[in-house]
């Protein structure tokens, strides 16, 4: 579902990716107790991204001025830059709450299953589902001993260094070993196919 929604959201309007963006905060709240600060912890890291995009939409974009001092900065540049703000934020939300609600082993077998007619074609499918097994199970850990080191009053340069050597020190994670999950019913290729629908005719 993820796979369908993400390419597809970049040009919903921007009051529709607002319902989205806070329907997928709530929705990943409801699963996760930790939810809220893991996604401001996310946000902050995208922040410079964040910014330099409302500063590009703002300061290129032509139309309306937003005041009269301010002849260079649109308001279809602002509304366009928070749009594409909302985008990035919903997609990570969506992806946080896609891992707190799946354990790693599950999504992996998930990922192998989605990739089986290219694996039939001579791919290495297999090398892939193994990278994504490592990554996804390196970032709680990653993420858990930042706040760990901050927690203990770390700031700054210091902060950076203790985490990078804390990074390096770390003993390689062990992969998981890929699950045999049951081929997907009917009901569930439906609401696939309800959803592509729904995507597809969505008014832009």
């Amino acid at each position: 579902m993820l796979l369908i929604v993400a390419p597809a959201i970049s040009s919903f309007p921007l009051a529709d990716l607002l319902l989205l963006a806070l329907a997928l905060v709530a929705a990943y709240a409801a699963t996760d107790r930790t939810a809220l600060r893991r996604l401001r912890f996310g946000v902050l890291r995208l922040r410079w991204l964040l910014l330099s995009i409302i500063v590009l939409y703002l300061g290129f974009t032509p139309g309306e001025a937003l005041s009269p001092w301010t002849p260079g900065l649109s308001w279809e540049g602002l509304w366009e830059g928070c749009r594409r703000i909302l985008v990035l934020v919903s997609l990570l939300a969506a992806v946080y709450w896609l891992l707190s609600a799946t354990p790693v082993p599950q999504l992996v077998a998930a990922l192998d299953q989605l990739l089986t007619p290219l694996s039939r074609l001579g791919l290495p499918t297999g090398r892939a589902t193994a990278l994504v097994a490592l990554t996804l199970s390196a970032v709680d850990g990653v993420e858990g001993r930042y706040r760990t080191l901050k927690a203990q009053g770390l700031k700054g340069l210091d902060l950076a260094a203790a985490w990078i050597g804390d990074i390096e020190h770390q003993p390689p994670t062990a992969t998981h070993a890929v699950l045999l999950l049951p081929w997907p019913r009917v009901w569930e290729w439906l609401l696939l196919a309800l959803m592509l629908l729904m995507v597809w005719n969505w008014p832009r």
